[in-house]
């Protein structure tokens, strides 16, 4: 992860309901204590928390448990099942295309990072991801977003590369 945890803005805020996939993605037990030790044992979905004490919660998970990769892929799994999108959005590209407004939807107070659709066609979605989540957490909510909205009868491929604190996501179907 290029940016080491670190909020972009000090002022920037996370909306509760996207820190619930804490409590809701598989690994869940991993998460118990951590969330405890920072005084979120209630989250409330439409409260407002700091985002760099999320942060530091997702730097903790990976001190302590050393299998950040799989509980960040997890917790972005968990977020993209609760993301919301608005009832036009039904295909990957919309979905894709929305990401930003719904990203920007769970942070206020100044600058957060941006989710942009650079391109996409019949089959596939290229994404530029700049945030100070770490790269495993957006995999995971990418990959989730896609499983989300592909068709039924369709495999889902995503690939990422990191470029300095931007990760590409090509996402194909």
């Amino acid at each position: 992860m290029a940016n080491g945890f670190k909020a972009f803005d000090p002022k920037a805020e996370v909306i509760g309901r996207s820190m619930l996939s804490n409590l809701q993605n598989i690994n869940k037990e991993n998460f118990a204590p951590i969330l405890q030790a920072h005084g979120l044992t209630e989250i409330d979905p439409q409260g407002w928390y700091s985002q760099q004490m999320w942060l530091d919660v997702l730097k903790e998970v990976v001190e302590t448990s050393g299998e950040g990769m799989f509980d960040f892929v997890a917790i972005g799994l968990s977020l993209a099942t609760l993301a919301p999108f608005p009832p036009t959005v039904d295909t990957i590209p919309k979905a894709f295309e929305a990401m930003g407004k719904v990203y920007a939807g769970n942070h206020r107070n100044g600058y957060v990072g941006e989710w942009v659709c650079e391109s996409f066609d019949a089959h596939s979605v290229y994404e530029r991801v700049k945030s100070p989540y770490p790269d495993d957490f957006l995999y995971g909510v990418t990959y989730g977003i896609g499983k989300r909205f592909v068709p039924r009868s369709g495999a889902l491929i995503v690939t990422r590369e990191a470029k300095g604190d931007v990760c590409y996501f090509t996402i194909k179907w």
